[in-house]
C-alpha cells in the first residue's frame, strides 16, 4: 500500500468515532483551555492542571469537541508520513510502506484509545519528526527543539531526548551545541512559569504515592499493559538486529527504552500509554519484512474491530449519562450560574459550559493535593460556592469526609434538584 492509502486507511479507521463525544481527559483539557487564559492563581489561570502548556494550546486552538476529533486525525496522518520516511531511512523503500501501514493500523486503533485525542497522540508527532532528523543527520537546532515539544505536550515524553543524546554521542559530537539549544531554550522559557515545576514534576510525584494507597497494587494495574510492552520489546529487539548501521540501531533502541520508561512512570496504567511505543515499534517490525499475506491479515484484523467498534459507539453511545447530567445543569442555568462536579467527571464541567470556582477538575487531584479537601468546603460554605453541584462521586469517596462534614454542607447550603442517570445534582439554596 502506497503513503497516500496509508493516510486514507488512518482516516478511514477513525471515521467511525468521529462523533463520540470528549472523554474524560479531553473533556476536562477541552473546559480548562477554553477559559485559559483568564483568572489567576496558577499556571493556567483559576484552574490547576499538572499537564504542559503546549498541550492545553493546542485543545485551545481545536476549540470544541469536532475541532478536538480533527486534532487527533492531524496527528494520526503526521505520524504515518513520518514513521513511513523513518522506515524508509531504516530500511529501504519496502520498509518504509511497511512502517506506514502499522502506523496507520495503530494510531487509528481502538484498542490503544487512539482513535480519539489522548495527549500520548499529539506528543508522539514532535517525537517521532525529531528522531527522523537526527537520523538524517541535519537540522540539529529543530531536532532538539522537537524533542522538548513531546515533553511540553506529555511530560513522561523524554523518548526523543534519550534518542538524541546516543545519536550525538555515537556519530555527531559537535551537533551537541545545536541540539542542547534548540531543547533548552523552549523548556527554560516555560519552566520559568511560576508553578511549572509542581504542576509537572512535584505533584506527580506525590500523585504517585496517592494511587498505591488506593486499594489496586502497583502490579495489577501494570498488568493491563504488560502485554502491550513485552510485545513490542521483542519486536524492536529482533527488528533492530536487522540494522547493520549500529549508530542507527542504538539509536532506535535508546528511543525505545525512553519510550518504555515514560509509560512506566504513568501510574495510572491506562491502554493510551502505549501510544508511546508505537512510532519504534512499527520501524522495527517494518525491518523484519513481515510478508504481504501477515500484513493483508492485520490489517483485515483492524478494520473488523474498527467497524465493531464502531457499531458499539453507535448503538450504545459512551458517556450518556456524562451528557445527560451536562443537558440538565445546561438547560436549568441562569446567566452566572457556575457548576462543580464532586469529586470529578472533568467532561461534565466541558458538556455544560458552566464556569466553576473549584480549581480542581480531576478526582486525583482532589485527593492528592495538600488542602483540596478544606479549600472545598471553604468554599460550599461560602458565598462564592457553586451554583449547581452534580454529585458523581459520594463525599465519602476515597476517605474523603471521615467527618461528614462535606455531607453536611450539602445538606445545608444545597437542595437535591433531580437525579439525573443515578446521580443526585444539587441546586444551592
Amino acid at each position: 500500500m502506497g503513503l497516500a492509502g496509508c493516510v486514507l486507511l488512518a482516516l478511514a479507521l477513525r471515521a467511525p468515532y468521529a462523533g463520540v463525544a470528549l472523554g474524560r481527559d479531553e473533556g476536562g483539557l477541552a473546559f480548562i483551555a477554553r477559559q485559559w487564559p483568564g483568572g489567576h492563581g496558577s499556571l493556567y489561570g483559576a484552574y490547576w492542571l499538572d499537564r504542559p502548556p503546549l498541550l492545553v494550546a493546542l485543545f485551545k486552538l481545536a476549540g470544541g469537541a469536532p475541532g478536538v476529533r480533527v486534532l487527533g486525525a492531524l496527528a494520526a496522518v503526521a505520524l504515518v508520513l513520518a514513521v513511513g520516511a523513518l522506515g524508509r531511512e531504516a530500511g529501504g523503500e519496502r520498509a518504509g510502506r511497511v512502517a506506514a501501514l502499522l502506523a496507520a493500523l495503530l494510531t487509528s486503533s481502538v484498542v490503544l484509545g487512539a482513535v480519539f485525542t489522548p495527549a500520548e497522540l499529539l506528543a508522539a508527532v514532535p517525537s517521532t519528526v525529531s528522531v527522523l532528523l537526527l537520523v538524517r543527520g541535519r537540522h540539529l537546532l529543530a531536532a532538539g527543539l522537537l524533542a522538548a515539544a513531546a515533553l511540553l505536550i506529555k511530560q513522561s515524553f523524554v523518548d526523543a531526548g534519550v534518542a538524541g543524546m546516543v545519536f550525538l554521542a555515537l556519530r555527531r559530537p559537535r551537533g551537541w551545541p545545536a541540539y542542547v539549544a534548540g531543547a533548552v531554550i523552549p523548556l527554560a522559557l516555560v519552566a520559568s512559569l511560576p508553578g511549572f515545576a509542581d504542576a509537572l514534576v512535584g505533584f506527580r510525584l506525590h500523585a504517585l504515592g496517592t494511587l498505591e494507597g488506593s486499594g489496586i497494587p502497583l502490579p495489577q494495574r501494570l498488568a493491563h499493559l504488560a502485554p502491550g510492552l513485552v510485545a513490542a520489546a521483542v519486536v524492536v529487539a529482533f527488528g533492530l538486529r536487522r540494522l547493520r548501521d549500529r549508530t542507527l540501531a542504538w539509536t532506535l533502541a535508546a528511543w525505545f527504552a525512553g519510550a518504555a520508561a515514560g509509560v512506566l512512570a504513568g501510574g495510572s496504567y491506562w491502554p493510551h500509554y502505549l501510544i508511546e511505543l508505537v512510532p519504534v515499534t512499527c520501524v522495527a517490525a517494518a525491518l523484519l519484512r513481515p510478508p504481504a499475506r501477515v500484513l493483508a491479515a492485520v490489517t483485515a484484523l483492524s478494520a473488523a474491530i474498527a467497524i465493531a467498534g464502531g457499531l458499539a459507539v453507535h448503538i450504545h453511545p459512551p458517556y450518556r449519562a456524562e451528557r445527560a447530567a451536562a443537558r440538565y445543569v445546561r438547560a436549568h442555568a441562569r446567566p452566572g450560574d457556575t457548576q462543580y462536579v464532586m469529586y470529578a467527571r472533568a467532561n461534565v464541567l466541558d458538556a455544560a459550559g458552566l464556569p466553576s470556582p473549584y480549581p480542581y477538575a480531576w478526582s486525583l487531584m482532589v485527593r492528592a493535593r495538600p488542602g483540596a479537601v478544606a479549600q472545598l468546603r471553604r468554599l460550599l460554605a461560602s458565598p462564592r460556592r457553586p451554583t449547581w453541584i452534580v454529585g458523581w462521586q459520594a463525599p465519602g469517596r476515597w476517605g474523603l469526609d471521615p467527618g461528614g462534614r462535606t455531607a453536611h454542607l450539602l445538606t445545608t447550603r444545597y437542595r437535591r434538584a433531580a437525579i439525573v442517570a443515578g446521580h443526585p445534582i444539587y441546586r444551592a439554596r
